[in-house]
């Protein structure tokens, strides 16, 4: 077995650029797996948002078919529909979002900057 001090330096450095090479074609070959598998998600995102937007129309279009059935003047139909519709998209909007961590931003704007506040099992 031969150690670092035996070893000529120009066949370390061979050693060295070989091993980042071998590094590089992982890596590039890593990359474009995951690139590959960012596209197969955004076309799946796209598919399902396609098609949520389809429904949605056909519902607003139901409903206000439905309005327009029951003799409502068919513009205040589509009107009430749309502004079903919204107030749905508007509640799952609300429903999806995270919630906004108002207490934490309240401590961090109070401390000084650069200062961390320490949890009391540690002091």
């Amino acid at each position: 077995m031969t150690t670092i001090e035996n070893e000529d330096t120009t066949d370390l450095v061979a050693g060295l650029i070989t091993d980042v090479k071998d590094l590089a074609v992982g890596v590039q070959a890593e990359v474009r797996q995951e690139i590959s598998n960012l596209k197969a998600a955004l076309l799946r995102m796209a598919v399902k948002i396609a098609m949520i937007v389809v429904s949605a129309v056909l519902a607003g279009h139901a409903l206000a078919a439905g309005f327009g059935a029951l003799e409502v003047p068919m513009w205040a139909a589509y009107a009430l529909s749309a502004a079903i519709m919204v107030a749905i998209g508007i509640a799952i909007l609300k429903r999806l979002s995270p919630p906004v961590p108002v207490a934490e931003i309240e401590r961090s704007r109070a401390r000084p900057s650069g200062q961390v506040e320490r949890d009391s099992a540690e002091a």
